[in-house]
């Protein structure tokens, strides 16, 4: 049974429950959530919404809350603030191990730092869409020397804040999204000795000097950029990475993917979203064929490469397992043929949008003797008949899913696997918080996880509605005929 402690700060009525983690939930009673026991805690996050005290006005008639007393809750509604970090810190203290902040407007840089002076054994923490600014962050930093992960978007107080000056001694990752002035946190990523992972996603500024401010010796493995003002000279500094994501940044070339790839020969993992910018091609990715033996996992979106490079992947890199092709113009018969007949370890393969035919999805019928899962979206030359012969090629033991003209090609739902390709292909490179799983970003499904042939479908039949209710209907007084 959960047991429920209530305290009373500030003449506001708080709770503290005992249950699982949460995030920041809106349009529910404030409350202080924690995670198993009440001392040996490890997560707690703040939800806000009506207060559940009865106000002296007049009550609501349209009231749908559960709680039985409810008079003018809107109005009553209080604002998660400072004094909410207060009674944290007071009632949790050195227990607090993660803490999620969402839309909490009110909090500033004092309360911020005055939880963090108690909360010494913070290990994960979350802001999101919050009004404080780097000083909240610094004092975090400076506070919590226990601190791995943090994951900042949306802070709307750096705009004038001045930088960061403080690392962090057992960072291990940080994500930065949709900030203005994200450059302030230059010296957390280029100081703190034991960042692996680095999240760098629609951050305004120029993120050069960052990048080549990163020491050579550092332990970066992983690194995501997306829709960044990033060029070769930012790519081009980086060593010894193992996973890399970069989409939608248009000022990057085969150059600087092929000096990454000199400098980093444990690469694993390659995304790369170009953007149809056609600025990364065959050459850069023949660089990382030569250098990146250890590559398990490519994918390619608005990429255009030709059998040239698919050669030199299947020849240099024998442990590739994992390999998407999405929206690029060159891969056609020929490069699938290239793939069927040379990527022997090749498990899972995702083809959206290119212009290969049956003709050469015909060849994987007897290549790739290791494939057990294939998926082919909105390829029109590709059809029903040609993933019946696939799939009836492996006798059943190959997944097949083939979005054929027709609509009917769909023959077996293959289930997402450790790395995600098959059931991923398409959109941005986006994670919400450090305790989603990192892996291959979701590139055909939604952060719902409901894949975007449904949104697609459901967008169409709502923008087919609204054209013809358009045509329909006429404004009042109109005397046009038709």
């Amino acid at each position: 049974m959960k047991t429920c402690l209530h305290a009373q700060h500030q003449g506001h009525n708080y709770r503290i429950v005992e249950g699982q983690e949460f995030c920041i939930v809106e349009g529910q009673e404030f409350s202080i959530i924690q995670g198993q026991e009440f001392c040996k805690d490890k997560s707690y996050a703040l939800s806000k919404g009506t207060s559940s005290a009865s106000s002296k006005g007049k009550s609501s008639a349209s009231s749908k809350s559960k709680s039985s007393a409810s008079s003018k809750g809107e109005e009553d509604a209080f604002i998660v603030g400072d004094p909410a970090l207060a009674l944290v810190a007071h009632r949790l203290g050195p227990g607090l191990r993660r803490l999620k902040l969402r839309s909490v407007r009110a909090v500033t840089d004092h309360g911020v730092a005055a939880l963090a002076a108690a909360a010494i054994n913070l290990r994960k923490l979350s802001v999101g869409s919050c009004t404080f600014g780097a000083k909240g962050i610094e004092a975090v930093l400076r506070s919590c020397p226990q601190l791995e992960e943090l994951s900042v978007k949306r802070l709307r107080g750096l705009a004038d804040s001045e930088p960061i000056t403080v690392s962090s001694p057992r960072l291990q990752s940080l994500a930065l999204k949709e900030l203005y002035n994200g450059q302030c946190f230059s010296c957390l990523i280029t100081c703190s000795p034991n960042l692996k992972t680095l999240k760098i996603i629609r951050c305004s500024g120029d993120w050069d000097p960052v990048l080549q401010a990163i020491p050579q010796g550092s332990l970066l493995a992983e690194l995501h950029l997306e829709k960044l003002q990033v060029s070769d000279l930012g790519v081009a500094a980086l060593c010894g990475l193992e996973v890399l994501y970069l989409a939608k940044a248009p000022e990057v070339t085969d150059v600087g993917l092929a000096a990454l790839a000199t400098k980093s020969p444990r690469l694993r993992k390659l995304h790369v979203d170009g953007w149809k910018a056609n600025r990364i091609g065959d050459r850069g990715l023949a660089t990382v064929a030569q250098k990146c033996a250890a590559l398990q996992e490519l994918v390619l979106i608005g990429v255009n490469l030709t059998s040239a490079s698919l050669e030199l992947i299947a020849a240099n890199c024998p442990t590739l397992e994992r390999l998407a092709l999405c929206g690029s113009d060159t891969f056609g018969d020929a490069e699938i043929s290239c793939v069927a007949t040379k990527c022997a370890s090749l498990r899972k393969l995702c083809i959206k949008a290119c212009p290969v035919s049956d003709a050469g999805m015909d060849k994987l019928a007897a290549g790739c003797p290791r494939l057990v899962k294939v998926k082919v979206k909105k390829c029109r030359r590709v059809t029903f008949e040609c993933a019946e012969r696939l799939r009836a090629s492996r006798h059943g033991a190959l997944a097949v899913n083939f979005d054929t003209p027709g609509g009917a090609g769909e023959l077996q739902d293959a289930s997402v696997d450790e790395s995600g390709v098959l059931e991923n292909a398409g959109s941005d490179v986006v994670q919400d918080d450090f305790d989603d799983q990192i892996g291959v970003p979701d590139l055909l499904c939604g952060t719902s996880g409901r894949p975007s042939g449904w949104k697609a479908r459901i967008v169409a039949l709502i923008s087919r509605s609204l054209s013809v209710s358009m045509f329909r209907r006429r404004p009042r007084g109109s005397s046009h005929n038709s």
